[in-house]
């Protein structure tokens, strides 16, 4: 009985040996590099940094390991991409790095800047290299096609597309959308809205990290916004990075169509009068027999008109039957028309002085 415990016991403890030399062997196959960071950027380039192997890493001080063959692969990650689209992308670039998208010039130098990116955009960056290992006997041994992948963005500039989402016109609110920025974490973005009169008088300053704002307004007034992005640095992926904020957006004009308050079909004549809306430059009429569609622009109005009176649709006079009209506020800046998009119609019938509101 006693022997078997010896045994037992001798079983185990080479066991433990051989365990504790595999851990070891794996330990020293599994780090010949690592943390693989993104340390700057540009408009159109990433510059990414890693770490060679490490004495202190391996089962013996007396092995020197060299690199070979340093290859990057890289894809761009859309913004917004789901899980899926995230994976392809990931799957893409690992096989560019080992098809060598990017062969490096020094393999045994680990940094290097890749070129040739596009503003404001994400990648997933692979690094695939080979180790040759040189014990001090002279024995040698390769492993290939080991990896690194991190995640990387260039520069951000400026928030693009900012635009009036919703004019809620009963509500008395407006919705105000943009591009997100691209970023590792959502959280790692704060937007900054400034919300101003059509002077650029500042009527309220907001921070978040959503993308969209909404504010009360008055239907018979124009507003302008502008946003711009506060990027901080993501220490998982990023070092020695400093925060990334963009210059101000393109000022957004906020503005809706005006009520068609009165409208009279007599005499072959078509006469409609709206609310006048502040700041606006001139005002386009148009006129169909249909609600959905065939509207033609009837005439264009200095900004201190509110009425008008159509005399024809398509060069014939007017006729005793269903109208429909709505009218087109313009504000033009620096040269440019700006133009909402058209949400109601009024609906004019003979004998009826106020029209009836419906969507177009």
């Amino acid at each position: 009985m006693e022997i078997i415990k010896k045994r037992v016991t001798s079983v185990k403890l080479l066991a433990s040996i051989v365990m504790a030399f595999a851990f070891m062997y794996i330990f020293s196959v599994n780090a010949f590099a690592g943390n693989l960071k993104q340390i700057g950027n540009s408009d159109n380039s990433v510059t990414m940094n890693w770490e060679g192997v490490k004495s202190s890493w391996t089962s013996t001080s007396t092995t020197t390991y060299t690199y070979e063959n340093v290859r990057i692969g890289y894809a761009e990650i859309p913004i917004g991409a789901d899980y899926a689209t995230q994976s392809q992308c990931e799957t893409t670039a690992k096989n560019n790095a080992i098809n060598g998208q990017i062969v490096l010039p020094n393999p045994n130098e680990f940094t290097y800047t890749i070129p040739g990116l596009r503003a404001q955009s994400q990648y997933i960056i692979y690094v695939a290299y080979n180790v040759r290992s040189t014990s001090k006997y002279g024995t040698t041994r390769m492993y290939e096609n080991n990896y690194l992948s991190c995640y990387a963005l260039t520069k951000i500039s400026k928030i693009n597309n900012v635009a009036q989402k919703k004019w809620w016109k009963y509500a008395l609110s407006v919705d105000v959308s943009w591009d997100q920025v691209p970023t590792i974490a959502s959280s790692d973005v704060t937007y900054e809205v400034k919300f101003m009169d059509v002077k650029g008088r500042d009527i309220e300053t907001k921070t978040s990290n959503y993308i969209g704002y909404s504010h009360a307004i008055k239907n018979n007034k124009i507003y302008t916004v502008k946003v711009r992005a506060t990027r901080r640095a993501n220490s998982n992926y990023q070092m020695n990075m400093g925060d990334e904020v963009t210059e101000w957006s393109d000022v957004q004009y906020l503005f809706t169509q005006p009520t068609v308050k009165y409208a009279k079909l007599a005499k072959g004549k078509l006469t409609i009068s709206w609310n006048k809306i502040s700041g606006v430059t001139s005002y386009d009429v148009y006129v169909s027999t249909k609600q959905s569609k065939g509207y033609k622009k009837v005439k264009t109005l200095k900004a201190k008109k509110k009425s008008y009176t159509i005399k024809k649709f398509k060069k014939k006079k007017l006729k005793k039957r269903q109208y429909f009209v709505y009218v087109v506020p313009n504000k033009k800046v620096a040269g440019k028309v700006i133009k909402k998009d058209v949400t109601y119609v009024y609906k004019v019938q003979k004998g009826v002085s106020t029209p009836s509101e419906c969507y177009k």
